[in-house]
């Protein structure tokens, strides 16, 4: 890490108010004996000798960053692009992330799950200092 990508998360750490969370489900691989997801099986139940599959839900892994979440300005919002109640987050260099993906608000007031619909890497001279993130709410 660069002494500017380190300040600038010293700077997110300092003033972001709120934890965020990216959330993805993970792929299951697929047994090929079976046809399902390793994470579903079948069982011969005793009362009527029936076999009854059970499948596990999906797996999510999530892990934690340092950001700041604000609002878009009433000028930029066009109902397409920027829609009312979008949210900009500008989170950690650190990040891994995938479009899609979801960001998890941990506490305050925008507390939920949202959909990261956009991302700029904000990146002078070639170097990653953070992302800002366009979300929408679920």
């Amino acid at each position: 890490m660069s002494e500017f990508t380190g300040i600038a998360t010293e700077i997110l750490k300092d003033l972001g108010a709120e934890n965020f969370s990216i959330i993805r489900v993970i792929d299951m691989p697929i047994n090929p004996d079976t046809g399902l997801p390793y994470l579903s099986f079948s069982v011969p139940l005793i009362d009527d000798l029936s076999i009854h599959s059970f499948h596990l839900p999906p797996v999510e892994e999530s892990t934690i960053y340092f950001g700041a979440l604000t609002h878009y300005d009433q000028s930029l919002i066009n109902g397409s692009n920027i829609q009312t109640g979008d949210k900009l987050l500008l989170l950690q260099p650190e990040a891994v992330f995938r479009l899609g993906d979801v960001i998890r608000i941990i506490e305050g007031e925008n507390a939920g799950r949202y959909t990261v619909v956009n991302q700029i890497a904000v990146e002078p001279a070639g170097e990653l200092l953070l992302w800002k993130f366009q979300l929408r709410r679920q």
